[in-house]
């Protein structure tokens, strides 16, 4: 796995490594998604209903 990893170079970094079935995959943390499509939640006026 480490060989893939290395080829992969920087698109393999602060990915975790799962192992399924047949191989492995590399998959993004939730965390990283999270920061990106955060909003803020804020009351409705009266304006924007």
């Amino acid at each position: 796995m480490s060989n893939v990893k290395a080829r992969l170079g920087f698109r393999a970094k602060e990915r975790d490594v799962i192992e399924s079935g047949e191989g492995y995959q590399l998959r993004e943390s939730l965390a990283q998604y999270k920061a990106l499509f955060a909003v803020e939640n804020e009351d409705i006026d009266l304006e924007n209903a």
